[in-house]
């Protein structure tokens, strides 16, 4: 059976439905190896880095991210609050018709993390033994390309001014390329003499291999420069170099040559054993997963002819049971259903056929006992504690903290100067590009360059009225550019909506933008008018404050259980705390904390929670 590669089996469904998140998760070393260890004390119980950082990556590998949440802060309550949570439960009640053990997506995803451990354990003897065959098939593609760190100088050439002929500006070009000696670089040169919008920056094109996309349209070098290059020795010039747009000189600062790694070096590198023990693991996946769809009489049912794509289309079967999109969806979540209806053809059966892999490999588990072994059922335990937390918190928020509209007016009142957009006017001048060059990336960046020194003429006074007569291609060159004061949110004029784009992060009148590259415009604005509107009235920004409100007032919820938990001695941030963000306890001043929402006497009817007013009553 041709199974798909093992990572992608492994990973690929669970990327359907979650994706990585929080800074907590990340594997980079730490920017202070000295920082303490210890975090936070939480009930009496000194808690490190390590620990909270692996519950980090457990929950981001295996939750959305807008249901991950605040990991710091979810891992405080969750250690100190667990036991007045008893009451919430993590069900299974959208999912109870689904047959086996395993129908939570987060738990799924350990449940793959683990078969994966273990396929890759115990392979050292075979990777030793793949190692030489291994390198001798795939050195090609790990080989590092030649490569050449450039420079160019680029003078235009035209036949309308005889200073511009290619006559004579070769002999120009001749006379510079003759005065790069020791005392002179060729980047000084650039500087001086290069005609191009690189020149500021000494005509560095930086690191660059053949074909190699550059350049804002990440378009390879012509490739007359580019052959030329590549001939060149560290330190050697390029004699005149001739293109349809002009005369061009390159420079190869540095030439390396293609370099292959030896055997030792993919080795220590972690390259081979790597890879060979992702392909063992491989081919244990695909026997293990053949065996299991043998066995299990799983077939996938979609064709590529299907005339409907609905979720009651049967997409599989496995163990006797046929299962439709609708099923798929509830196991893997809304992306699946995404990647469903954006399949073509073949693509169809193809997703369902790498559904059906892991839905073997599942079924492989569950046989297995994987969900048995302690550290897997440590992490799944800690993934319900987690569900039953975020349940818990959201009815508490919720029947503690619902925003009625009065609340909601009283924000709008206290805000409602943030929402007074400003009526603005003032002078733009649009820059168009040669759209007929055949080079248009060198056009626009020679647009974008002239826009860049005609604002510098502008902020040094010159007349921008003047300047927008006689440069301007837009509609408004006539009257000298003036835009008059208006309400951006009425604007129609074309013109007037790229002023106001150009415009949105001016603060003072006077103050003039950097050039805006807008689709084919370059577009520079000088803002001479501006005034506030009222705000709007609170009818049409309901919606909005009603959200707004309400994230204002469970932020201020959670800062106030957090609060109460460190003012009863629940919670103490150590010398590591720094490290997450946190203020050790110690060196900041005692906070008012309000009385814990939170009962102490957790296990009692009185910390059940109630109905969620914005969701609708939940089960516990």
């Amino acid at each position: 059976m041709n199974t798909s590669n093992c990572i992608k089996t492994l990973t690929l469904i669970a990327a359907m439905s979650f994706a990585t998140t929080a800074a907590l998760a990340q594997d980079e070393e730490p920017t202070q190896p000295e920082m303490p260890k210890e975090v936070v004390e939480l009930a009496g119980r000194t808690v490190t880095i390590d620990e909270m950082t692996s519950y980090a990556q457990l929950i981001s590998k295996t939750q959305p991210r807008d249901k991950a949440g605040n990991l710091l802060d979810d891992f405080v309550y969750q250690n100190v609050l667990d036991d007045a949570f008893t009451t919430v439960t993590f069900n299974d009640d959208d999912v109870k018709d689904l047959p086996g053990p395993f129908r939570r997506p987060e738990v799924r995803t350990v449940i793959r993390m683990a078969v994966q451990e273990t396929l890759l354990e115990g392979l050292d003897e075979k990777v030793a033994e793949r190692t030489p065959g291994w390198y001798k098939e795939n050195v090609e593609n790990h080989l590092t390309p030649e490569r050449v760190k450039a420079h160019h100088l680029f003078m235009a050439i035209s036949d309308d001014n005889p200073s511009s002929s290619t006559k004579a500006v070769r002999k120009r070009l001749t006379d510079v390329r003759s005065k790069m000696d020791d005392q002179t670089t060729f980047g000084a040169l650039v500087q001086r003499y290069s005609e191009a919008a690189s020149a500021s920056t000494g005509g560095d094109i930086g690191w660059v291999t053949r074909r190699m996309p550059i350049g804002p349209e990440r378009k390879p070098m012509n490739i007359i420069l580019e052959n030329a290059l590549f001939t060149l020795d560290s330190g050697q010039v390029s004699d005149i170099l001739q293109t349809s747009h002009g005369l061009h000189l390159m420079y190869a600062a540095d030439h390396q040559t293609t370099l292959t790694p030896t055997l030792e070096e993919m080795t220590t590198s972690g390259i081979i054993p790597q890879s060979v023990r992702f392909e063992l693991a491989q081919e244990k996946l695909d026997k293990i997963v053949e065996d299991v769809i043998a066995k299990d009489g799983g077939k996938v049912l979609v064709t590529a002819a299907q005339d409907t794509m609905t979720t009651d289309v049967e997409m599989l079967e496995l163990a006797g049971r046929t299962y439709t999109m609708r099923d798929l969806e509830r196991l893997y979540g809304p992306s699946l259903v995404e990647a469903y209806r954006s399949s073509k053809g073949e693509e169809v059966p193809n997703l369902a056929k790498r559904v059906l892999e892991d839905m073997a490999l599942i079924r492989y588990a569950e046989k297995e006992g994987v969900a048995e072994r302690p550290a897997v059922a440590a992490d799944i335990q800690t993934l319900r504690q987690h569900a039953r937390l975020k349940n818990a918190m959201l009815e508490i928020m919720a029947n503690n903290q619902g925003i009625t509209e009065n609340e909601a007016r009283a924000y709008y009142e206290a805000n409602k100067e943030k929402y007074r957009l400003p009526k603005s006017g003032g002078i733009v001048i649009t820059l168009t590009p040669d759209l007929k060059a055949k080079d248009m990336t060198k056009s626009r960046a020679d647009a974008q360059e002239v826009g860049r020194k005609l604002a510098e003429r502008i902020r040094g006074g010159e007349d921008m009225s003047k300047l927008a007569r006689e440069m301007s291609t837009d509609s408004h060159a006539t009257s000298g550019g003036v835009v008059a004061l208006h309400n951006p949110r009425e604007a129609e004029d074309e013109t007037v909506q790229a002023f106001d784009m150009a415009t949105r992060s001016l603060q003072n009148i006077g103050d003039v933008s950097d050039p805006l590259p807008l689709g084919d415009r370059i577009v520079i604005a000088k803002l001479t008018e501006r005034e506030l509107m009222p705000p709007p009235p609170f009818e049409e920004l309901r919606d909005n404050m009603m959200r707004t409100a309400q994230i204002e007032k469970d932020r201020e919820f959670q800062e106030a259980l957090m609060a109460s938990l460190e003012s009863k001695g629940l919670v103490k941030w150590l010398a590591g705390a720094r490290a997450v963000g946190k203020t050790p306890s110690g060196a900041s001043a005692t906070i008012d904390a309000p009385a814990s929402p939170v009962k102490n006497e957790a296990k009692t009817d009185d910390a059940k929670p109630s109905k969620d007013k914005r969701k609708g009553d939940k089960k516990k």
